[in-house]
This record gives C-alpha cells, structure tokens and sequence, in this order.
C-alpha cells in the first residue's frame, strides 16, 4: 500500500494487480487499445508543433558556433542556420544580452560566451552527482527502510526530484520523480537554504512565502532563520509534520567546488516510521552519504562569511548537539 505525496495532500495508489490495471491503456468499442496521440493537445501530440521558433533558431545559432572556433558574422550564421537575416540578427543579440555569445572585435564575428561555460560546469556537477549519489540512496533506502530522493534546485521557486528508492515497508509514502517543491518547503528548503550567501537568503524569502501545509508549518521568518542556524550546526535539515500531516523528513546537502548546494538527499516516512528519537542517528546516516557524494565530486562546504553566517557544517562524525 503506498501514499504518494502530492499538492500537500497523500493520494492513495494501489500496488501489485491493482495498480496495473489503473495503468492499462483504455481501449475503444473495438477492443483495440486508443491511439497514441488521442486526446492529446496539438502542441503535446507532435513535437514539431511543440517547438518555440524563436528558442529552435537560437538553439540552431549555438549548436553552429560550437562547430567554429573562429566564429561566425550574422549573415553567415543566418545562412548556415536558415535564418532570414533579421532573424539571426536578432537571437544573436539576445544571446549577447545574455552572455552566451560574444562579439570578436572588430571583424563582427560572434563565438561563444563565457555564460555557457557557467550553464555546462552546472550541468557536469549535476549528473556527476546524481551518478554518485544513486547508489549510496539506495544503500540509505535500505537500512532505514524509508523512501529515499535526490532533489536539485530547479528554478527560482522550485526543487525538481530526480531520483528516488522505495520504501521496502508495506505502507509507506512516497513521491513521484518529477515532483517540485517550493525552495522554502520542509527539510529541502531548510537545507538549501542554510547553506546560501545572505543575500540570497532575504531573496528566496522575499519571493517565496513560506507555506502553510500543516499547522507545524513554520510560518515566521525569525523562527525559520533559528532553523537554518540549527541545520548549519547538525550537517541536515529536519522537518517535523511541517509539510505533510503526519510525515517526518530529513535532508542533506551535497556541496560543489565552489561550496554551492548542487544536490540535496532526503529520506520521508511516516512519523511512526521516522519519530524524532531516530531523527538524529538517520540524519548522521544521510549526511554521512551527501559528504562522500561531495568527497567524490571535489566539493566543500562553504566557509562562514560565504553562507547566511552560520558556523561551518559538523562532518558527520561529529556529534551533533
């Protein structure tokens, strides 16, 4: 039996025989099952329809420059992509006001930018980190018998989940890979955020308000910066019936070169199944599995005048108060 996580509310999903037969396609008063497109928007059944003009020509632009170590002038780049030439002209500068091409004085070529290097080396760590850090989830899985997620940063609100392993308990919860959450929910936000220069801290905390799921939700902006000096002095984030009734979470972050959070783990059960008297010994356990995942990826903490000015993370070995 499974709940899964969903807009603050647990959706009941059967498993096994059941579960399958909600997943058969439905089949018309032939007996044939219904066609792959049907019912689908235009935009979603095909994906020429689906493609933005305007992004598929810069796309195009930069898939070009990449071939040309010399660069290329708008005319030749309208040409080689098939591009009117106001067409080109124009994606061309708005990738300049974005950084992701330059001009090379004064012959008028443009070659690629420096923002696209920033974009790849964010990427690289990404995937490098969830290749890391997938077995050592499943390990943790495992031995606490919870469901277990990777989750990274998706946008300026958002987090996005990427992977997951199960719960090998009969009744358990989990969430759907794909899944987002707001950057201020639980034990994701109070760990990503912990870790963050103050600047950004009073940003995301501008921008995104922080959620009444439960009434444990921590709706006060002082009493959620004592969280995230608490989360700086343990090494990962709690969540205590803060954003789903009845639901315990831990978090924990994997820190890049830079001292950036790149990926969070984080572990959800019920609060029979996670109570507080186990928070601290699966905390140490899902820290212990970020820190080899930020070992193996060159990482670091960052020091204290780089984050919300809390003290350094304790290493999971430490004692945490």
């Amino acid at each position: 039996m499974m709940f899964r996580m969903q807009n603050g509310r647990f959706r009941y999903r059967p498993t096994g025989q059941t579960a399958k037969a909600r997943r058969a396609p439905r089949r018309g008063g032939d007996g044939r099952a219904a066609a792959a497109g049907a019912g689908r928007r235009p935009a979603e059944a095909g994906g020429e329809r689906s493609r933005v003009p305007a992004i598929d020509g810069a796309v195009r632009v930069l898939r070009y420059l990449a071939t040309r170590a010399e660069g290329g002038g708008v005319t030749e780049i309208g040409r080689a992509c098939h591009l009117s030439k106001s067409s080109a002209h124009g994606i061309v500068k708005a990738l300049e006001a974005h950084g992701f091409v330059v001009t090379v004085d004064p012959s008028k070529r443009y070659v690629l930018g420096a923002a696209l290097v920033q974009l790849a080396e964010a990427a690289r760590s990404q995937h490098t980190a969830v290749l890391l850090a997938r077995p050592l989830l499943e390990e943790v899985a495992r031995e606490t018998r919870l469901a277990c997620f990777l989750a990274v940063p998706y946008n300026a609100t958002e987090f996005l989940v990427l992977e997951k392993a199960e719960s090998s308990r009969a009744i358990k919860v989990t969430v759907s890979v794909g899944e987002r959450f707001p950057l201020t929910a639980g034990a994701l936000g109070k760990t990503y955020l912990a870790w963050l220069p103050e600047a950004e801290v009073r940003e995301i905390l501008r921008r995104v308000p922080l959620p009444r799921m439960t009434p444990r939700s921590i709706r006060s902006t002082p009493l959620y910066r004592a969280e995230l000096e608490r989360v700086r002095r343990r090494g990962f984030g709690t969540n205590y019936n803060e954003y789903y009734a009845g639901t315990n979470a831990l978090a924990a972050p994997v820190f890049d070169p830079s001292g950036r959070v790149v990926l969070l783990l984080l572990t959800v059960g019920f609060a029979a199944d996670l109570p507080a008297a186990r928070m601290t010994t699966y905390g140490r356990l899902l820290r212990a599995a970020a820190d080899r995942v930020t070992e193996a990826l060159g990482g670091r903490p960052p020091k204290p005048q780089e984050s919300g000015g809390g003290a350094e993370p304790q290493s999971s070995e430490k004692k945490s108060p």
